[in-house]
């Protein structure tokens, strides 16, 4: 787990809350990009909660196949959902041991690779 780009995220975060990055003459929307397995997709950083690395996963018996089990969050359960299976059909676990929770009534996270690197778009460059 690489602590110095998770720290960067929270105060990305802090700072997304204005829309204005420092030195940024346009609002800028910040992203966090994530490996799942050979791929790099690209989250908002303000849709994120937390990030776990190495935690324990608790397996559920009669799920749809690209539901892999539970992760506690602080006491709060998180259905861990499989990144390849839903978005490339794929039939494999992401390598890694981080889940990526997101900030939603519906409490669930993604098993990632891993975490890259932190991105700023300035919103005019978004559709």
């Amino acid at each position: 787990m690489n602590d110095d780009l998770h720290a960067a995220a929270k105060a990305a975060q802090a700072e997304a809350a204005d829309g204005t990055l420092a030195g940024e003459e346009e609002p800028c929307v910040q992203f966090m990009i994530i490996n799942a397995g050979q791929k790099q997709y690209a989250v908002q950083i303000t849709q994120l909660q937390e990030i776990q690395n190495g935690a324990k996963l608790s397996t559920l018996p009669f799920v749809p196949p690209y539901i892999e089990g539970l992760v506690n969050f602080h006491g709060t359960p998180y259905t861990a959902l499989n990144p390849l299976l839903l978005l490339e059909k794929k039939q494999v676990r992401p390598d890694g041991s981080e889940f990526l929770a997101f900030r939603h009534k519906d409490h669930f996270c993604l098993h990632i690779s891993g975490t890259e690197s932190l991105c700023a778009v300035p919103e005019s460059e978004l559709d």
